[in-house]
């Protein structure tokens, strides 16, 4: 908890300004597949050491993933819908609820490494929805030009 905390407080602040440049729909499956890597890492860890660095692989996952699903759903929501889209998604928070126990389950059944590489399968299913789904969300229009204005304005093109 100590990486985690310690890596989001230094990082975020380096960070922020370099993932809100990013395109939340690419930024997304890196940040799933680095949560992967995390989770990877600790299923085979055995030192101290070891940990720390899938936590901090990890905690990079969180940083790319949670500024960048608020910046998506503001893409995707309509003005009027935009409460009830970001409301929807704190449904997300029943893993916080459901990943203990379930998590528990695995851990008591099968061990650490099976439990971390589930989580992380999960963190890959993610990515495949996000690569899948992402690839239908369109990107933000850029601003209209005068030259684009004029080729779809008739009126202005008899000026030309």
């Amino acid at each position: 908890m100590t990486t985690n905390a310690v890596t989001v407080v230094g990082l975020q602040a380096i960070l922020a300004r370099h993932v809100s440049r990013l395109d939340p729909i690419r930024a997304l499956p890196v940040g799933g597949a680095l949560t992967f890597a995390g989770m990877a890492g600790f299923a085979v860890s055995t030192e101290v050491s070891h940990y720390v660095a899938a936590m901090v692989v990890l905690t990079l996952g969180e940083v790319l993933i949670v500024p960048s699903e608020f910046a998506l759903l503001n893409r995707i929501a309509p003005a009027d819908l935009r409460g009830g889209y970001f409301g929807a998604q704190t449904l997300s928070q029943l893993g916080g609820f459901a990943g203990p126990y379930f998590g528990s389950l695995i851990l008591a059944a099968y061990g650490g490494p099976a439990m971390f590489l589930s989580i992380g399968s999960l963190a890959m299913i993610s990515v495949a929805i996000y690569v899948f789904v992402g690839r239908r969300i369109r990107t933000p229009a850029s601003p209209p030009t005068a030259a684009s204005d004029a080729k779809s304005d008739p009126a202005a093109q008899t000026k030309l």
